[in-house]
């Protein structure tokens, strides 16, 4: 028991360190408020650190049993086209199916707000935040300060490892800043209210590197909303968040290269904020495009460098004064883009044509085979077209066969953007087994064994013309691994043509990187007419035998050897055994016979 209890108090201890550091899983609020913080609080002076005084500020425990109408989780798709208060918002966020509301449509000297912290790293390092907001102006002779008015801030702070606090602010546009007056910030919409003004749907984007976040860094995200400090008007908004891999919005890309020879889109989500904005794009320094978004396509494979000079000319503009100028630069990789030619499905290691059979009931799992490595592939698999699907990085499909139908699977990755489709059609029978209790165990083949592969063959074309050995005919053995590598080994028919069948005979060694085994029965001779039969794969060091009998007496009609050599056996209409015969390499010989006979009397 000492050491158990140790154990569990070692796990406490480790979870007690860890447990203020949150793993960054639910930024865009797709698990509604799991990981985030909420604050509620009092106003009584707005300033640009008021959002990071957590003395001003006391944390809801239960935010949404205490203060439902203060936070919000808002469907995309459940939610109405514009905001009641002031209808020339569009309420559809680019980011996710859910946004967050923050604070509400009733002033009382009340402050919200909602944080989020990560720890940072290199997935984590690209924060794009959406914003809509909803602010009272004060007007008819009521005299406020800017410091009164009703707010809408978000910020990034940075809890360097080694306890220093860094605010980044309006100079590297972490911190968004905006308040109730119009003459300040021209890009404020006035509502049906004039003394009400909104702002659309607006995207950032934080490069939390270029801030100097370093690996083990405490990040958090924050937006808080707050009401007028005389408690007359209100502010309220709606905020959406996710990580992303490029600073760039980069239409028809699917990964994190763009295809040679294919036109891409370049936007940037923090593009069009304000106004007076201009724009000049430029590819490895030359200037591209003056434009918000541009459309592009590289013709030489490598990394090219792409970027975006934002200037904004408004002298009235006195916060976000990071907007002024700023310089956004990332590289893009251009790779030369194919898609597999022999893309298929597989079951068990073998590739499935355009129909399958399966047993009804029974579970299977199938594949996706390109036949050639691709770069960060994703698969949307789909039965019976809408009935159900799936959708992600994993190449299998399990399927529990109750109805015929078509699997497909559609494969992207960064070389094979458009992608590729495979089709089977799936036909599901009821099928009968029979139990065996003294069947021998199962044969496996092994890598690096040795192993006979035999039959026999006939052409019965290339007899005709009097052929002394069947040419282009024979059994073919593919080995393959995950990488999608191959080998072959080939076995041709030799010896004598006996009775119109030749035999093949052949050892083979299986590659010791080996995962995947096909058997193939050639004809390339372009006869319609070519037979196999007794074929077999056994062990090196291993004999066979095979035995034939009558369908309609149950008689021992042939026993066949380790060579692949039949031995025939003949009977008379009584059921005597006659005569035996036996393949050789000079053809079948009789090796025995015997005849009976009994004496007639006289009467």
């Amino acid at each position: 028991m000492k050491f158990k209890s140790t154990l569990i108090l070692t796990i406490l201890l480790i979870s007690f360190i860890f447990s203020d550091q949150i793993q960054a899983e639910n930024i865009g609020f797709e698990n509604d408020l799991s990981g985030w913080k909420c604050y509620n609080g009092t106003v009584r002076e707005i300033t640009p650190d008021l959002i990071n005084n957590i003395d001003q500020w006391t944390m809801m425990d239960a935010p949404l049993i205490q203060f439902p109408e203060r936070f919000n989780i808002i469907n995309n798709s459940e939610f109405n086209n514009y905001d009641g208060e002031c209808e020339i918002i569009p309420l559809n966020t680019i980011m996710g199916s859910k946004f967050l509301k923050l604070g509400y449509e009733v002033a009382g000297k009340d402050m919200q707000k909602v944080a989020y912290s990560f720890q940072f790293s290199q997935e984590h390092s690209l924060i794009k935040y959406g914003y809509a907001i909803v602010l009272q102006e004060p007007k008819n002779g009521v005299d406020h300060d800017k410091e009164q008015r009703p707010t809408f801030m978000t910020a990034i702070t940075i809890k360097h490892k080694h306890g220093n606090l860094t605010l980044n602010g309006e100079d590297n546009c972490a911190t968004i800043f905006y308040y109730g007056d119009k003459s300040v910030f021209p890009d404020l919409n006035e509502c049906k209210d004039s003394e009400t003004m909104s702002k659309n749907w607006s995207y950032n984007l934080i490069d939390l590197e270029s801030l100097g976040a370093m690996s083990g860094d405490s990040i958090t995200l924050t937006f808080a909303t707050f009401d007028c400090t005389k408690g007359g008007h209100f502010g309220y908004a709606y905020v959406d968040a996710e990580f992303v891999d490029s600073k760039f919005d980069i239409d028809g890309v699917s990964g994190s290269s763009v295809c040679a020879g294919e036109s891409v889109t370049f936007s940037y989500p923090g593009s069009n904020l304000y106004v007076g904005e201009s724009y000049e794009w430029r590819i490895d320094g030359q200037k591209v495009s003056n434009q918000q978004s541009f459309e592009h396509k590289f013709e030489t494979v490598g990394s090219h460098t792409v970027s975006l000079t934002i200037k904004v000319k408004n002298e009235s503009i006195d916060t976000n004064s990071c907007v002024v100028e700023r310089v956004i630069t990332d590289i893009v990789n251009v790779v030369k883009c194919f898609c597999p030619e022999s893309p298929r499905i597989t079951l068990d290691g073998v590739s499935l044509g355009e129909s399958f059979s399966l047993c009804k009931d029974k579970m299977y799992d199938f594949k996706f085979a390109a036949g050639v490595p691709m770069t960060n592939p994703q698969y949307e698999w789909s039965w019976n077209s809408e009935s159900s699907s799936s959708s992600g990085s994993e190449d299998s499909y399990s399927l529990q066969a109750t109805q015929s139908g078509r699997l497909s699977v559609l494969m992207t990755s960064e070389e094979c953007k458009k992608g590729v489709t495979v089709s089977v059609d799936l036909d599901v029978a009821i099928c009968f087994t029979k139990k065996c209790n003294d069947c021998p165990s199962k044969f496996s083949p092994q890598p690096g064994e040795k192993y006979v592969i035999s039959g026999w063959v006939s052409a019965p074309g290339q007899l005709e013309n009097h052929a002394t050995s069947f040419e282009k005919v024979g059994i073919q053995m593919n080995f393959s691994n995950t990488s999608g590598s191959t080998s072959t080994f080939s076995v041709a028919p030799s010896g004598s043509i006996i009775d119109g069948w030749q035999r093949i005979s052949g050892v083979v060694t299986i590659p010791q990187d080996a995962e995947v085994m096909r058997i193939s029965l050639v004809n390339e001779s372009g006869s319609d007419e070519v037979y196999y039969d007794d074929i077999r794969f056994h062990p090196f060091n291993s004999t066979m035998k095979g035995y034939v009998y009558d369908p309609v007496t149950l008689r021992l009609s042939a026993e066949l050897d380790d060579q692949n050599y039949a031995t025939l056996y003949e009977y008379d209409d009584e059921g005597v055994l006659v005569r035996v015969k036996k393949e050789t390499e000079r053809g079948v010989m009789t090796i025995r016979e015997s005849r009976q006979s009994s004496r007639k009397t006289k009467e």
